[in-house]
């Protein structure tokens, strides 16, 4: 549609000025071609988008580099083989490939689509952050050396499976959203007396349209909306009311909450690091019973109770997501065969490996899941006690700032 008018407006600017009309003026066009941006977590995503938006233009006669698209993007056939024994939310993301490090740009026409075409003479880029972080550069790199001008005319900005990127790092998101809508450093050739008014006046920002999809709300993803302020304002539409994961825990557990009182949240992680020390710690390096379990969702506070643990010689071992698949299986066996007393596991390492880890007799949520299902899953997991005194027990805390998890809890 944005094409059509600009080829009509081309055509009636040409022939009012063939019968030297005064002050014709079409305010049509951006700075740069790219009015679409699409940010994906990895390359099954931005399979699914293409391969729509290719079922959708049936009038198309030819599509360039579809053959290359498809051995980049499209899943194999020895991928994920033992996908069955995942949750279906697990299936859903890791499903085809999940390289996070991709970059296409599409450029529409009448009757063709071409692939990987030039960012500046695409309509549509689908990219992960960490692509585009990687094309763009960092703020410490000479000013000559990065290239971002082809974000200067986003109109319609969409952040696909917003959730999963609070997995990866989201750094790259604060990154690369503040540069939408800036000034470009060059003209790259545009006709200045067709570019609409409020991208000359610097509030192309304001007019730019943001959609986020997620299967669930994050302090992160609330600040990036809070930050995209539209001519219109904004619509937070959920399409789901919590029922409580709570609800699916059926094995016999205590659950006990605990709340941490915080007075400012930028104090929030020390004062919860604290409050493990002087009152759970204790408790863990003087009990001699084996199969603790800690969970963190936050591998900073995961880094800080790992060290502890290591400069009081406490027993324990741990999983992350950057832990080798051989560190896993022999954290697990020392686990399992109590071996070790405590086991630490963070919430990327649930995301990413999904494992079932067998032998707990004890649960501590260091801080609960963003993802819910992790909950009960983990309670579900917890080993069955015949004696009522001795029941296994899961510990929460959280703080006043927890509200997102709770609900969904």
């Amino acid at each position: 549609k944005k094409k059509r008018k600009l080829i009509n407006d081309t055509e009636q600017l040409e022939q009012k000025q063939l019968l030297n009309a005064m002050n014709i003026e079409y305010r049509d066009q951006g700075f740069t071609r790219p009015k679409i941006l699409i940010l994906c977590p990895q390359k099954n995503a931005a399979y699914q988008w293409i391969t729509t938006i290719l079922q959708y233009c049936p009038k198309i006669s030819q599509i360039l580099n579809k053959k290359r698209f498809y051995e980049e993007y499209a899943p194999k056939n020895n991928e994920n083989n033992n996908m069955s024994e995942k949750p279906l939310d697990y299936q859903e993301i890791f499903t085809g490939q999940i390289d996070d490090n991709f970059k296409i740009g599409v450029a529409l026409s009448k009757k063709s689509i071409k692939l990987y075409s030039q960012f500046y003479h695409s309509d549509i880029i689908l990219a992960s952050p960490l692509g585009l972080r990687t094309l763009i550069g960092t703020d410490g790199d000479q000013k000559e050396s990065r290239d971002y001008d082809f974000l200067s005319s986003i109109e319609c900005l969409i952040l696909d499976q917003a959730e999963v990127y609070t997995m990866q790092n989201i750094q790259h998101l604060y990154t690369l959203l503040p540069l939408l809508n800036t000034l470009p450093y060059t003209d790259h050739d545009a006709d200045f007396s067709r570019i609409k008014s409020w991208y000359l006046n610097g509030y192309a920002k304001y007019y730019k349209q943001s959609i986020i999809f997620s299967r669930y709300m994050t302090p992160e993803l609330t600040y990036f909306l809070s930050k995209q302020k539209n001519s219109n304002g904004c619509i937070q539409y959920k399409a789901l009311n919590y029922k409580g994961d709570i609800k699916k825990v059926i094995k016999k557990v205590r659950q006990v909450y605990q709340q941490i009182i915080v007075p400012y949240i930028e104090d929030a992680a020390d004062i919860r690091f604290q409050y493990f020390i002087d009152n759970i710690y204790p408790k863990l390096k003087h009990n001699t019973k084996a199969y603790n379990l800690i969970f963190v969702s936050s591998y900073f506070d995961f880094v800080r109770i790992r060290n502890h643990f290591k400069n009081e010689m406490g027993s324990y071992c741990y999983c992350n997501e950057y832990s080798t698949a051989s560190d896993i299986a022999r954290s697990r066996t020392l686990f399992f065969n109590g071996n070790e007393k405590t086991m630490i596991i963070t919430e990327r390492f649930q995301f990413y490996k999904r494992y079932n880890i067998r032998g707990i007799k004890h649960l501590i949520f260091y801080s609960l899941p963003e993802n819910p299902l992790y909950y009960h899953e983990l309670l579900n997991s917890l080993s069955s006690s015949s004696s009522t005194s001795n029941m296994t027990q899961a510990l929460i805390l959280y703080d006043q700032y927890d509200v997102y998890k709770l609900e969904r809890i």
